[in-house]
């Protein structure tokens, strides 16, 4: 694939944003793993999704090199300041096949001009979670590559383990 216009990806960007939820199937070769859904205003407003959010932040970012503080207030400032309201931005809620949620993952830099986006953001609930969480990383890069035609470059501290 050539890669689609700047207005369609657009469109397609908007219609994971807005809903309905877009999702992504992640299947592996003989089954279904889960799928990603696009992190909305709908979940900036559910207070089980911000606990979650804000309870993964925390512990997770407790083991960086800097660590910085995490409060529910500065989880959803995040999520609403940092990734919602930047067209740039999507993140990805990872569902296994029961639809519980065991991690994000997202695409933390579109740059149609350059035609590359990066993958980053990704914080697991828990250890276990990492065999999903990867075929959700491997899902979405060829999500990207195939369905919007851009490079995929992966975000250097792109991991974090709320465990």
């Amino acid at each position: 694939m050539d890669g689609l216009a700047t207005e369609d990806i657009s469109s397609l960007l908007r219609w994971l944003e807005d809903g309905p939820a877009g999702s992504i199937p992640i299947d592996s070769v003989d089954r279904s793993l889960g799928r990603l859904q696009a992190v909305t205003w709908q979940d900036a407003a559910d207070r089980e999704a911000m606990e979650r959010l804000n309870r993964w932040h925390e512990l997770a970012f407790a083991w960086f090199p800097e660590p910085f503080p995490v409060s529910p207030r500065s989880a959803l400032r995040w999520l609403v300041d940092r990734v919602l309201s930047d067209p740039c931005r999507i993140l990805f809620w990872v569902r296994d096949v029961r639809g519980e949620v065991l991690a994000h993952v997202g695409l933390t830099s579109i740059d149609l001009v350059a035609r590359v986006a990066t993958i980053g953001d990704v914080v697991l609930c828990h250890p276990k979670a990492a065999p999903l969480a990867s075929a959700a990383v491997e899902t979405l890069a060829k999500w990207v590559r195939w369905e919007l035609g851009l490079r995929v470059e992966c975000a250097s501290q792109a991991r974090a383990i709320a465990a």
